[in-house]
Parts: C-alpha cells; sequence; structure tokens
C-alpha cells in the first residue's frame, strides 16, 4: 500500500456506512485504490487461511474469518509503520460476517475472506447473505495465541 495513493477517510461522514449501524474505533482511516486492496488480501489470503484452517461451525467460521482477516489487515498496517489504519471494516448481515474496504473513490467494496473474492459495492449486491447490518471498524485488535 502506497501512502501517496492514499486519503484520508471520516467514516462518521459517509452517509452509506450510516445505514447500517456502524461502530468506528477511530476517527480516521485511510482508502486506497481499489487495485492496491485487492494486492494486499491477495497477499494477506495464504496466512489467514494457514491461521485459521479449515471451516468448522462455531469455531472457525464466518465471523472468525473476518475477525481474522481484520487482523492481519490491521497488522500490516502496523508492521508498515502508517499513523492510522486502512478503511477495511467487519461486516454482519442477519447470516453471515465478512469484510468491506473503501475505495479513494469513495466506494464501498464487499470482501468474502473465506474465499478471497470481491462480491460488489456493499449496496450493489442482491443476495441477502451480503445485506449489511452492521459494520465495525475495530481499531487495532490481537489475536490470542499460545
Amino acid at each position: 500500500m502506497n501512502l501517496d495513493d492514499a486519503e484520508v477517510f471520516v467514516p462518521w461522514s459517509n452517509l452509506t456506512l450510516r445505514k447500517y449501524d456502524p461502530v468506528y474505533a477511530d476517527l480516521t482511516y485511510y482508502s486506497f485504490p481499489k487495485e492496491q486492496w485487492i494486492a494486499l488480501l491477495d497477499a494477506l489470503h495464504p496466512t489467514l487461511i494457514a491461521s485459521i484452517g479449515e471451516w468448522k461451525e462455531n469455531i472457525s467460521d464466518c465471523d472468525n474469518f473476518s475477525q481474522h482477516a481484520y487482523y492481519f489487515v490491521s497488522k500490516s498496517f502496523i508492521n508498515a509503520g502508517y499513523p492510522c489504519q486502512g478503511a477495511f471494516m467487519v461486516v454482519w448481515s442477519r447470516s453471515h460476517a465478512y469484510n468491506a474496504f473503501v475505495d479513494t473513490e469513495g466506494k464501498i467494496w464487499i470482501y468474502e475472506p473465506q474465499n478471497n473474492k470481491i462480491i460488489g459495492e456493499i449496496e450493489g449486491t442482491l443476495d441477502d447473505v451480503y445485506n449489511p447490518d452492521k459494520v465495525w471498524f475495530p481499531g487495532e485488535v490481537k489475536l490470542l495465541t499460545k
């Protein structure tokens, strides 16, 4: 991620996010071009899969995948020495948890961490599984390890 391409994103001023009962840990985040988000997520996905393993109901299912994905994105910003996190969030519908990110055009893209796919824009999907109910920008999180 190149900070020269980043824009400061202020989530509480975003009208789209207000629809989804948002919770923000920080006041500002960085948005990046969609292509840079995709490159970061592609690079992190093998580590995510190695960390969480196979899907198992109640213990490594969609909420765990979305939280782990958030952790790895958060950690990459910390490791890069950036002064704030990326505009990457955990999202819940009534039946599923997944992630989303904000690009420099202000578009919010749904990201499925279980298969490393961009589903579409947050308001553009017709699939109820990806119809957001809650949006969470956790800030920096830590995973418990042995």
